[in-house]
């Protein structure tokens, strides 16, 4: 008897998992597939301590839309709690992983711009070559801040060499750039006017170098990106310029003909151009040295809108 009541037992659990599975798929449910099983990256970033959660929401569905534009299948963005909080991003069969090919006796690995990241010698270590480049770029385009503002420009080291001693705004310079151990290095809260000084990034390695990278005073916010309808990427061959060109009415720019004007994203300057004439189309181009993919990850994240506040990057699981 004592045997049948646990047969019964077994038999109305798995009566009770496939009713469930039933009235899932019924309803248009069904479970994700786990990293596990497919493979991907899974990602966990937290904001400010003590930020609201309505604010992490917003941050969680910016995220989303990034994400979407990537056309990854089946993403899982979750809040987590805790104190800071947490948002969890699951990216299950990460796409755009890049190719491998076999070339003699090695196998080589492309991104999924076709950029070449290099042969090996099995092809597995080729795989993760393609599938470490493919991680980094969601990685990028989840985190970034991407708060674009326009400010004219007040002086700059490359025309006034007494800017390059004023200290920088708090938060240019991230923690990690070596430039903090220069003796040269100071920062400054910002001033009760909204000037910023920042630099512009020449060789695109995310720090500041010294005698090369040149340093800008910048006037208050005149235009930030909430006023951008859409953003597009051209690639642009020779020179190896890529262009971004977000829609807006740029009116101010009248004052500034003859003037330069800082086009700045996250407290960096992508470009300072000379204002020719007064921009009244409503469009403006961001123009730089960027990859062609660069450019496309700049403008899905300006088309998604700034992330409210920033995050930080906690724990990264690739499977």
């Amino acid at each position: 008897m004592k045997g049948t009541g646990r047969l019964t037992a077994s038999l109305i659990v798995v009566g009770v998992l496939v009713v469930s599975a039933t009235i899932g798929f019924v309803l248009g449910e069904r479970p994700l597939p786990g990293l596990d099983l497919v493979g991907g990256v899974s990602v966990v970033v937290s904001g400010p301590r003590g930020t609201d959660k309505d604010v992490m929401q917003k941050a969680l569905d910016r995220i989303r839309d990034r994400v979407d534009a990537l056309g990854v299948a089946e993403p899982d963005i979750s809040l987590l709690t805790g104190n800071p909080p947490l948002i969890q991003v699951q990216l299950p069969g990460l796409g755009g992983q890049g190719t491998v090919s076999r070339s003699g006796s090695q196998w080589c690995a492309k991104s999924s711009s076709g950029k070449s990241l290099g042969c090996f010698a099995n092809q597995a270590d080729a795989q993760a070559a393609a599938k470490a480049q493919s991680v980094q770029r969601v990685l990028e385009i989840i985190g970034q801040t991407a708060r674009l503002e326009e400010r004219e420009v007040l002086s700059s080291s490359a025309s006034d060499p007494s800017v390059a001693a004023l200290p920088f705004t708090t938060g240019v310079i991230q923690p990690n750039d070596p430039y903090r151990q220069d003796k040269g290095f100071s920062e400054a809260a910002p001033d009760a006017a909204g000037d910023l000084v920042a630099f512009q990034d020449a060789n695109g390695n995310g720090f500041y170098d010294a005698g090369t990278d040149t340093k800008y005073k910048l006037g208050p916010v005149a235009i930030t990106g909430a006023a951008l309808s859409k953003a597009t990427a051209v690639y642009v061959p020779a020179g190896s310029t890529t262009t971004a060109t977000p829609g807006w009415q740029v009116n101010f720019t009248t004052r500034l003909v003859g003037k330069q004007l800082a086009i700045v994203l996250d407290n960096v300057v992508v470009s300072a151009p000379t204002v020719q004439n007064p921009i009244t189309g409503g469009q403006g181009q961001i123009t730089g040295s960027f990859s062609e993919a660069e450019a496309k990850n700049l403008a899905l994240v300006l088309n998604s809108g700034a992330l409210p506040v920033e995050l930080a990057r906690q724990t990264v699981v690739t499977v």
